[in-house]
């Protein structure tokens, strides 16, 4: 079993084998207090121990539908800093979005049991993250294993109303093959910034990624357009700059978004 002491993020190759906790921050920003707690260790002094193990942890922003552990280090979003104390705590206030947070002894191989507390004004939930892949349901298990894993994070949208012209309300809804993500509405805003990152594991790599705009409306929603991206099996980082089609874009003012994307080789047997 793969050990999971692997100390701060100043040691690359085994940071992330820590344990690994996630939380949500929804719809608006938010102040939380974490804490992390390490046990007594008096108790050991008679041994000649019972010193306290310097500990602190990292908070990292991941994809808004990651259900599985980080694999790579995308956005440090918060940090605290390490002591040899009972606890270390952090106060800070976060954006909307999914986190993961990952406390750690300074070095690798140091042992010990802790607690982590985080402290909000509404409801947050913090549940570890155990499983290196994302469990399949029972009519995934019929399909074929995933082969690629593709990283798509949408910045934003420009162009979405004339000038002088009231700004709808939009959404972003990004497609891959049975995975539907869906961004929060962003209020009259012409020119959202969305930064929305998602992750899909992906059973078909050649199908394409589909990405609509959409307009909030009183009684039904409306296309503003639509976007399909092409992804290699396996890629650093691209960026693409893509005009939107169809729907309400079909007019002469243009409209497009902002994506990069990047995939990699699905390790399944980890």
């Amino acid at each position: 079993m793969r050990s999971r002491c692997g100390g701060c993020i100043n040691h690359r190759d085994t940071f992330l084998h820590n344990p690994q906790f996630v939380f949500d921050v929804r719809d608006k920003e938010e102040e939380v207090l974490i804490c992390l707690q390490q046990e007594d260790r008096r108790i050991r002094r008679k041994d000649g121990g019972g010193e306290n193990l310097p500990i602190g942890f990292e908070v990292l922003k991941v994809e808004v539908n990651r259900c599985s552990r980080v694999q790579c280090v995308v956005e440090q979003a918060a940090s605290s800093v390490y002591m040899d104390s009972r606890s270390v705590t952090l106060r800070g206030t976060l954006s909307p979005g999914r986190y993961v947070v990952l406390p750690t002894t300074f070095l690798p191989g140091a042992t010990g049991n802790f607690l982590l507390r985080l402290f909000s004004h509404s409801h947050v939930r913090l549940r570890e993250l155990r499983e290196d892949l994302p469990c399949p349901s029972v009519f995934q298990c019929y399909l074929p294993q995933p082969t690629v894993v593709t990283t798509v994070h949408l910045r934003r949208a420009s162009g979405l109303s004339p000038p002088k012209q009231t700004a709808p309300d939009v959404y972003a809804v990004v497609r891959c093959e049975n995975d539907t993500i869906r961004t929060r509405v962003f209020k009259a805003d012409a020119n959202p910034e969305f930064n929305l990152r998602t992750i899909f594991y992906r059973r078909y790599p050649n199908a394409h990624i589909s990405i609509e705009l959409w307009s909030r409306g009183r009684l039904w929603d409306s296309v503003l357009g639509r976007a399909r991206l092409q992804t290699s099996e396996s890629e650093r980082s691209r960026s693409y700059v893509i005009d939107l089609r169809g729907g309400q874009s079909s007019s002469d003012y243009p409209r497009s978004i902002y994506v990069e994307t990047s995939s990699s080789v699905c390790l399944t047997d980890l």
